[in-house]
């Protein structure tokens, strides 16, 4: 793969592998982790909402002061261009005006306002569009919830949806920034038309790339590694969550398999974020049959593009809500988790087909997988219990964090039983056949989206269950949708018997 990349820091990385491989064992690590986390949180979120107090007003003040500054610097170099100032004054007024237009620079670099433009909004002033798909009308089934008295925590049978049309479309003159869905061009922000500004905790906010206003539909960009280069031409495949596995193989892998036969841009590179895990590398090696070159962007590293290609949403699930947001029974429904069916089935039918050499629809699925969790979060009280009975069941059980890409394909492509915890690992159900009954562990909280792996499961034709167990205190710190969890056997024998 060619490469175009400017220098990232590391510190982040090299803090993150050391605390995984030496601190976390320890109680006093994982205080620090979550004590530091919470920190630089609540740092982050006090700058946010300053900056449209302070930044609004500080900024119209200075560019003021710097403007007048530059207009006098550049009267008195007039001047002295006439013989009335000495050499001095002249140095001077030249240091004043180059010190004018270097503070204005600055200050658009640190803080820069954009309107908050739609795609919807863009097209309709005669952008360029390529139609993939069109709308699509979706009828979900819903997960069978156990044990039968908590049924009622979460909507039951089957759910209407209507999935927006697919397109790709091309943007002049544009900025994509690194780990962001978000597209600047001039004085706007392009985004999808699926956010809640109101409510979304975007992850652009939550790593300090940005604040939104949505009651003023505006965006300020705060200051990150500037343009390291800018090219004529490409397809952007950046996004906020691309570098976790189940988001990356429903929200944006997808968009490559449905660009894979399209003549658009056919000599354009794909950009994408940098330091992605080699299992997602070889998702995209699997899928660019074209051989197009990759251009990869660091975090908040920004890259000018003269015609960028962006494809719509084919997938979209809140990341995180924001702060204040207050849920109770039900207030989640299944449209807030939203997949295109044709996007997946692309997806699955492409990979499947050149990992094993089959079509999925014609893989009768005999493998009964149990996904065993190797993340210190969300730790299962009673592991050792529930692989003793999955064992007995004629279970594997599989780590699929330790399998290459290749491998996790031809595995869940056979099977016909997948259960775990619900994880990135549970996005590999993309490639299991159609009637796989995928069985979800989970804990109960107004805040967890519990049609993430319901939905993808019944646009593939498969079916899901959803077994909600007793909840343990998390020691990797609180989050009011993350718990660890005490399976409750005999309920686990009976949906595995059903």
């Amino acid at each position: 793969m060619s490469t175009l990349r400017a220098d990232v820091q590391r510190d982040s990385g090299i803090l993150r592998r050391l605390y995984r491989r030496h601190l976390a064992k320890y109680r006093w690590g994982r205080w620090l982790k979550n004590a530091y986390a919470a920190s630089r949180a609540t740092a982050i979120e006090f700058r946010n909402r300053a900056a449209w107090i302070v930044l609004p007003w500080t900024s119209r003040l200075r560019l003021l002061a710097y403007t007048r500054l530059q207009i006098t610097a550049r009267a008195l170099l007039e001047i002295s261009g006439r013989g009335g100032l000495t050499s001095l004054a002249r140095a001077t007024c030249q240091t004043l005006s180059t010190l004018a237009e270097s503070s204005s620079r600055l200050l658009v670099h640190n803080a820069s306002f954009f309107r908050l433009v739609s795609y919807s909004e863009f097209l309709a002033r005669g952008g360029r569009v390529h139609h993939l798909y069109s709308e699509e009308a979706v009828s979900l089934t819903l997960p069978t919830v156990y044990p039968e008295r908590l049924r009622d925590h979460l909507h039951q049978g089957s759910w209407p949806l209507r999935i927006p049309a697919l397109y790709a479309f091309e943007v002049p003159d544009a900025v994509v920034m690194g780990r962001s869905d978000l597209v600047y061009s001039g004085g706007d922000c392009l985004h999808h038309g699926l956010y809640n500004f109101s409510r979304d905790h975007l992850m652009e906010e939550m790593h300090g790339f940005v604040s939104v206003n949505a009651r003023r539909k505006a965006i300020v960009r705060f200051a990150g590694k500037r343009v390291s280069a800018s090219i004529p031409e490409a397809i952007s495949l950046v996004g906020s969550v691309t570098s976790n596995y189940v988001h990356w193989l429903t929200e944006t892998a997808p968009k490559l398999a449905l660009l894979v036969n399209r003549d658009i841009l056919e000599r354009a590179p794909l950009i994408l974020d940098s330091g992605l895990h080699p299992n997602i590398l070889e998702s995209v090696r699997l899928l660019n049959l074209g051989g197009r070159p990759i251009i990869e962007l660091g975090p908040s590293e920004r890259l000018q593009v003269g015609k960028l290609v962006s494809v719509s949403p084919v997938a979209y699930v809140p990341f995180e809500f924001k702060k204040g947001i207050q849920m109770r029974m039900l207030d989640i429904d299944p449209s807030f988790a939203l997949y295109s069916p044709v996007a997946l089935q692309s997806l699955r039918e492409q990979l499947v087909r050149r990992v094993t050499g089959q079509s999925p629809d014609k893989i009768c699925g005999t493998r009964r997988l149990y996904l065993r969790r190797s993340a210190r979060s969300r730790q299962m009280a009673n592991a050792t219990e529930v692989e003793a009975l999955v064992a007995n069941l004629g279970f594997e059980i599989v780590e699929p964090d330790g399998l290459s890409f290749r491998a996790q394909v031809e595995l869940f492509s056979d099977a016909a039983v997948v259960l775990g915890q619900g994880g990135a690992a549970f996005g590999n159900v993309v490639f299991a056949p159609p009637g796989c009954h995928v069985v979800v562990l989970s804990t109960w909280s107004p805040y967890t989206i519990y049609y993430y792996f319901s939905n993808i499961s019944s646009v593939l034709h498969q079916r899901c269950s959803l077994l909600l167990c007793e909840p343990v205190l998390d020691t990797e710190g609180p989050h009011r949708a993350h718990f660890g969890l005490h399976v409750p056997i005999e309920t686990l024998r009976q949906v595995l018997l059903s």
